[in-house]
């Protein structure tokens, strides 16, 4: 089974991990020794935000979206038989995927860059409707 990440990269995401992981650890220290449950639960989420890691994959049955962090184990495919269509958005450097379901849609941010790859695995692979529009 062949797939693709087009998950959506953030510019120094290290950088904001291990702030959060610092600023996560004082502020459980810091309510362990003040008995602040606030303090507690900030930190507790600091470490989840640490753990946290969004990914989304083009496989052949479709669009796969996986979620993990702390204590938090999560998968969600949106079966290829479901979408109706793909629409595409070109906006600069990040370009905006619609996977329509009736009556909704999903959205995906991903780098203009992959689009062409994105667009030849969505034509050959799962064999869906693309729309490709453009905006300046």
């Amino acid at each position: 089974m062949e797939k693709i990440d087009i998950s959506q990269r953030v510019k120094d995401e290290s950088l904001y991990k291990n702030a959060s992981l610092v600023l996560g650890l004082i502020l459980i220290f810091l309510g362990i020794k003040d008995l602040d449950y606030l303090k507690l639960g900030l930190g507790i989420l600091f470490i989840f935000y640490f753990t946290y890691k969004k990914k989304v994959y083009l496989t052949d049955e479709g669009v796969l979206f996986t979620y993990r962090g702390l204590l938090y184990n999560r998968e969600e495919l949106i079966d290829k038989k479901n979408i109706q269509e793909v629409l595409v958005v070109k906006q600069g450097l990040r370009s905006t995927l619609y996977f329509v379901m009736e009556p909704t849609a999903k959205k995906v941010v991903v780098e203009t860059e992959k689009l062409d790859e994105i667009i030849e695995f969505l034509k050959k692979r799962l064999r869906l409707y693309i729309a490709v529009e453009s905006k300046i």
